[in-house]
């Protein structure tokens, strides 16, 4: 999707061009240093996060990954019309992707019950 139509909590259109010029850099991802590390680009585990959207739930779902002890080394995240999609590049303590079946196991319990909808894990790739 190429354009954005984006308002204010009263709906009306944006016109700060500071504004604009920030939610535009933000989208853009080319030189995305968090997912590069001074020895190149790293593996991550990505967590494809969907569902309804609701006051405090990034907030809940970075709580619950820092209870596990992973580390959030990127995210993306999207809402559109009471709806959230969500990428959240995830890794150990050690910097290392997040492999083992039991520990992807749990996170995705304890996910399910704060994003209750969907929730797609996918397996570490370069970023």
């Amino acid at each position: 999707m190429d354009v954005f139509h984006i308002t204010d909590r009263h709906g009306h259109k944006l016109t700060d061009e500071a504004v604009i010029s920030h939610i535009e850099q933000s989208l853009c991802c080319s030189d995305d240093a968090a997912a590069i590390s001074s020895g190149g680009i790293r593996s991550l585990t990505t967590l494809e996060l969907t569902g309804a959207d609701r006051p405090g739930l990034l907030s809940e779902v970075f709580a619950v990954l820092a209870d596990l002890q992973y580390s959030v080394a990127h995210a993306k995240l999207w809402t559109y019309k009471g709806r959230v999609a969500a990428l959240i590049f995830v890794e150990e303590e050690s910097g290392a992707p997040v492999e083992e079946l039991d520990k992807i196991r749990c996170i995705k319990a304890r996910l399910r019950n704060v994003v209750s909808v969907s929730f797609i894990l996918r397996g570490p790739r370069p970023h």
